[in-house]
């Protein structure tokens, strides 16, 4: 037979288990969103991240850094750092929005991250 404290205990571990998996899903599905706006050049030309990102698999010559197999990995893993570090609010400042559609977005992560972390503190 369980004891309350072990109730609850369960009650909180099973919790904490969901709310990782929703976080996971929602940046999921922003970073490929997050990738998207970055492959829009603005009317500026500014280029977006993504662009400047695959470039940078690449030295002065040509050569490939990073094989042409994994860059799309590299990409969302990119993708998914930024998500996580803007809609927590830490925002180390090595990825950011360049372009018109990458700032708009940007401000609406951190506003999506605020609400997030406010509801969880009911």
């Amino acid at each position: 037979m369980l004891t309350n404290l072990q109730k609850h205990q369960i009650k909180n571990i099973n919790l904490f288990i969901s709310l990782n998996f929703y976080f996971i899903i929602i940046w999921h599905i922003l970073a490929c969103i997050w990738i998207m706006v970055g492959r829009l050049d603005d009317a500026e030309g500014n280029v977006g991240w993504v662009t400047k990102e695959l470039k940078s698999y690449y030295d002065e010559d040509g050569k490939e850094l990073v094989p042409k197999e994994h860059q799309n990995g590299a990409v969302f893993a990119s993708a998914f750092y930024f998500l996580v570090t803007t809609s927590t609010s830490v925002g180390y400042g090595d990825y950011f929005g360049t372009t018109l559609y990458e700032r708009i977005f940007c401000i609406l992560v951190q506003f999506v991250g605020i609400c997030i972390f406010s509801m969880m503190q009911d």
